[in-house]
């Protein structure tokens, strides 16, 4: 999954690495230049039959779908091990004592549970 993960991550720094300091002409060659960039893109536009200039925002939906997709595999993998350590930590913040308690058990904990009288009145 690392790899996976890895080859994602590289695969979207180095184009939008390459894309903006191309557009923007402030790499130190050929490569990053704007002329370079504009050449690349027509000939997406004339592949693809679309203008150039809707190409980036297109990329960037593609990136956006993948980054998705890429996330939701890592969950499925990832699930047994966050998924008991969040469960713990939310039922940790509602209250519970432990884990293994039954649901009948939690509701009556919750029902039953001691209501603090606060500080007492002089009048009383």
């Amino acid at each position: 999954m690392r790899k996976i993960l890895i080859l994602w991550a590289a695969t979207i720094f180095f184009f939008w690495g390459w894309y903006f300091m191309s557009y923007y002409d402030t790499g130190p060659s050929f490569f990053f230049s704007r002329a370079f960039n504009d050449h690349i893109f027509n000939i997406y536009a004339n592949i693809l039959q679309i203008p150039a200039s809707e190409i980036p925002m297109k990329l960037a939906y593609v990136f956006a779908f993948d980054t998705v997709i890429v996330f939701g595999i890592a969950a499925l993998r990832w699930y047994k091990h966050w998924l008991p350590q969040t469960w713990g930590f939310i039922k940790h913040k509602l209250g519970y004592e432990s884990a293994n308690v039954s649901s009948h058990e939690r509701i009556n904990a919750i029902v039953n549970r001691p209501i603090a009288d606060g500080r007492g009145h002089p009048a009383e």
